[in-house]
């Protein structure tokens, strides 16, 4: 995914990408932003964050990924992005954060002098699409609009036998594959000019010359 976002966008102007979450990741996502092009996922991989603690995007973040404020609105005492490491570091209070009500499921650690939220870039990006994924409406959307391909595949191996080829090799095996998809194309074709056939004389009518 990577590698292709460039080469796609470049040849066809590409803005939205809708994939499952097997093709999540942060080198994706920098690409992807990188060619103004927007990810949609339907899912995704990696260990989610615990249900009873606070997500990062509860944190308010400037556009260089430092902190601006916490969900109790506490703005700490500094803010500072490694871009080397890609790793944001901020120190709070600690009067503000024991006397927070959320303290209980806050992501923060206790240091000796103050309380430190240290998290990694790919962190935040993560948190933002399970965000995103975690309305509804959203999720059946990228669902609705990433293309099927298990059915396609599926398809190919009940009706051209791709389950099973014939031949061994990179070359023959691509040919042959080639080869299958093609009928398979045709076969749809002709089902769909059958049934487009077929329904004028279902109504009683004539089917026209252009047919």
């Amino acid at each position: 995914m990577q590698d292709r976002i460039p080469i796609v966008t470049e040849h066809t102007g590409l803005k939205d990408l809708y994939s499952d979450g097997g093709y999540y990741g942060e080198p994706v996502m920098e690409t992807a932003a990188e060619n103004g092009v927007t990810m949609h996922y339907t899912d995704m991989t990696g260990k989610k964050r615990s249900a009873d603690k606070l997500s990062l995007t509860r944190f308010t973040w400037s556009e260089g990924l430092n902190v601006v404020k916490c969900p109790d609105d506490r703005k700490p005492l500094d803010s500072v992005y490694d871009t080397k490491k890609k790793l944001s570091v901020s120190h709070f209070a600690k009067d503000d954060c024991q006397s927070c009500l959320l303290r209980d499921n806050c992501p923060v650690e206790e240091q000796k002098k103050s309380m430190l939220l240290k998290v990694h870039k790919s962190s935040i990006v993560a948190a933002g699409v399970r965000e995103e994924l975690s309305r509804k409406e959203v999720r059946r959307e990228n669902t609705s609009r990433r293309a099927a391909i298990e059915g396609t595949n599926s398809s190919l191996k009940r009706s051209q036998g791709m389950d099973k080829l014939k031949v061994r090799g990179i070359v023959k095996c691509s040919m042959q594959s080639a080869f299958k998809v093609i009928g398979h194309n045709f076969k749809q074709v002709y089902h769909g000019l059958k049934k487009l056939l077929a329904k004028p004389q279902a109504q009683g009518s004539v089917c026209p010359d252009a047919c």
